[in-house]
C-alpha cells in the first residue's frame, strides 16, 4: 500500500514538473515574438527594418526614436567660480557645483529645460521665455571643473537640479559624480579624453551602423546621419548629426501618427 502511494506522489510530482515546463516554454514563445529594442554592445541592432504593424493597441515607435530628443550641447567655458553653489549627492558622498560662465555654440533637444516649478504646483510647470541658446552660465561639478576650464570647448549631454526652488542647468553626472564631457579641441571630438558613456548615443550610433547596411530605404531613414558620431569630428559635423536625427524623427513621427490613425 506504501509503495502505491509513493508510486503515485512520484507520478503526480513528475506531472506538475512537465507541466512547469510547458508553461515557461509557452511564455518565452510569446515574449519572443515582441519587437526587438536594442542590440547595442551585443553586435546587434537597435530597432527592427519592418516597420510595426498597426492594430487595436497603439503602435510604439522604435528605440531609436526614444532617444533622439535626448539633450546635448556644445558650450565654450570662458571661465569657473571658486566659490561653491550647491552640492548633491551620489552614492552616499557629496558632490560640490561651482558656475561655470559659458556660451553655448549649439544646443539639441533642449526645449523646455529652462521651464520651471510653479509654487506648491509639482506637478505643473510655467514656461520661461529664455532660449536655451542664449543660456550665459552652467554649473559643473568641482571635480572636473579644471580639466573642463582646460578644455574650453565642449560636448555635454544636459539635464537639470533643483536646489531649492532655483533650478540650476547642469551636465549629467557619471557614476563618479564628475559633470559628463567631451572636450572638443583643434583635432575635433575627443572620446579618448571623455567621460560620456552615455546610452542614448549608443543606441543612436548603433542605428546609424544598422542603417548603413540595409539595401532599402525609407524617407526617414534616408534622413539619418551617414556617419557614427564619432572622434576627430568638428563642431559643424556635430551639429549636422543631431540635425540629420531632428530631421529623420520629425519624418518618422508622421510614419507614426498614420499607423496609429491619428489625424493632423
Amino acid at each position: 500500500m506504501n509503495k502505491t502511494i509513493e508510486s503515485i506522489i512520484r507520478i503526480s510530482i513528475l506531472g506538475a514538473l512537465i507541466c512547469g515546463v510547458v508553461v515557461i516554454m509557452l511564455l518565452l514563445n510569446t515574449c519572443s515574438g515582441g519587437k526587438e529594442t536594442s542590440g547595442v554592445g551585443t553586435g546587434g541592432e537597435a530597432g527592427n527594418d519592418l516597420l510595426p504593424v498597426s492594430g487595436e493597441a497603439t503602435v510604439e515607435p522604435y528605440l531609436w526614436y526614444s532617444c533622439v530628443y535626448n539633450p546635448y550641447a556644445i558650450v565654450e567655458i570662458l571661465s569657473v567660480d571658486d566659490e561653491r553653489a550647491f552640492s548633491d549627492w551620489i552614492s552616499g558622498d557629496r558632490v560640490y557645483y561651482v558656475k561655470a560662465s559659458c556660451r553655448v555654440v549649439f544646443s539639441h533637444g533642449t526645449d523646455g529645460l529652462l521651464k520651471t516649478e510653479v509654487a506648491n504646483e509639482s506637478d505643473v510647470e510655467e514656461t520661461s521665455s529664455d532660449s536655451f541658446d542664449n543660456l550665459s552660465e552652467i554649473y559643473i561639478t568641482e571635480n572636473v571643473a579644471d580639466k573642463m576650464k582646460n578644455a574650453r570647448t565642449v560636448l555635454i549631454p544636459v539635464s537639470r537640479i533643483y536646489d531649492g526652488d532655483q533650478l540650476y542647468i547642469v551636465p549629467e553626472k557619471d557614476a563618479k559624480g564628475c559633470s559628463k564631457f567631451a572636450p572638443i579641441t583643434e583635432n575635433g571630438l575627443n572620446w579618448s579624453d571623455s567621460n560620456i558613456a552615455d546610452y542614448y548615443l549608443n543606441i543612436l550610433n548603433a542605428e546609424v551602423s544598422s542603417n548603413n547596411r540595409r539595401e532599402q530605404s525609407t524617407d526617414y531613414k534616408a534622413a539619418m546621419p551617414s556617419k557614427e558620431l564619432c572622434d576627430g569630428m568638428s563642431v559643424e559635423e556635430v551639429r549636422q548629426y543631431f540635425g540629420a536625427w531632428e530631421e529623420a524623427a520629425e519624418l518618422y513621427k508622421a510614419v507614426l501618427r498614420e499607423l496609429n490613425g491619428v489625424d493632423d
